[in-house]
């Protein structure tokens, strides 16, 4: 390789001309340029064109700037210049430091890639975050929209507590809307306005019990976590005061836990597959984690993991 690269005799150290990849200031230049130019090449206007033109283009430049690299190592030591040009030893060493060329492009071209490919995974991420929030706002209000509706026809004075309540709910749903995140403590309020809501409709037929470490409360989980989980419940279980549903909700550290008693309905509860799937899916966008589930027949729980 040096050979290739020297146009005068290895032995002989008096030129500057021994290996222009050796020479640590020229190389660096070359590692520069060459990371300028896969950097331009995938600049989103050039991108757009047809991968043959852009590994020609390259080609070219890398072609160019091991000429100039060349000439600029050497002339200064030769006394014809242009003799020198013209000689096989000069081509030579323009082909070896080609070479060097490509294999700086072709690493400087990885990482850009990489980092292209890193950057079209988060924001694909971010859009399929956005679809699944857009699911689960629609389908709250539409389960919200049809209890005013039965209550409207049973007591009417319920139902104008029941919509003041569920403006409080809704601003916070909106409010919210632009965020992947939110505070245990604003989700917590949240729940406490969504309870009361169900409270209008089930009254006694319902029981919640909160157990949240002070701790905990800075922590993070996704927006509305905890109304779909109790929406869940009630949606899924029979609602008396007779035999009241349980809602627990606590957390441990790491995980916030909502937890209820296991009451069968009548008449099974046909769901959207929105739920729990919607959450599980965000957690894995979000974090990269997962949401625990667990049925031992009596009591259903479900983990939310504490980000």
């Amino acid at each position: 390789m040096v050979g290739l690269l020297a146009s005068r005799p290895v032995s002989d150290m008096t030129t500057f001309s021994l290996n222009y990849v050796l020479s640590l200031p020229f190389l660096l230049l070359s590692i520069i340029t060459n990371c300028g130019i896969a950097a331009l090449m995938n600049r989103p206007a050039l991108r757009k064109r047809s991968v043959a033109v852009r590994i020609i283009t390259e080609g070219m430049l890398a072609i160019l700037v091991a000429g100039i690299l060349v000439a600029a190592v050497n002339l200064p030591f030769m006394p014809d210049p242009a003799g020198y040009i013209c000689s096989p030893s000069f081509w030579k060493s323009v082909a070896a430091a080609t070479l060097i060329n490509t294999f700086i492009l072709a690493a400087a071209e990885f990482v850009i890639q990489t980092g292209i490919n890193r950057q079209l995974q988060k924001e694909n991420a971010v859009l399929q975050y956005r679809q699944l929030k857009s699911q689960i706002n629609p389908h709250f209000l539409f389960n919200s929209l049809n209890v005013l509706v039965s209550l409207i026809n049973k007591d009417s004075g319920l139902a104008t507590k029941y919509t003041r309540k569920l403006s409080a709910v809704y601003r916070y749903v909106l409010t919210q809307d632009e965020k992947d995140t939110v505070t245990v403590r604003e989700e917590t309020e949240f729940i406490g306005n969504y309870i009361g809501i169900l409270k209008t409709r089930f009254d006694e037929g319902l029981e919640f019990r909160f157990d949240i470490r002070a701790e905990d409360m800075s922590k993070s989980v996704p927006p509305m976590s905890l109304q779909l989980l109790v929406e869940n419940a009630v949606k899924h279980n029979a609602v008396s005061p007779e035999k009241p549903l349980k809602i627990s909700i606590s957390s441990d550290g790491q995980n916030l836990c909502v937890s209820n008693n296991i009451i069968p309905r009548l008449s099974r509860s046909e769901g959207t597959g929105i739920g729990l799937d919607n959450l599980s899916k965000k957690y894995a966008l979000l974090a990269g984690r997962d949401i625990s589930v667990s049925d031992d027949g009596n009591i259903f729980s479900v983990k939310l993991p504490l980000l």
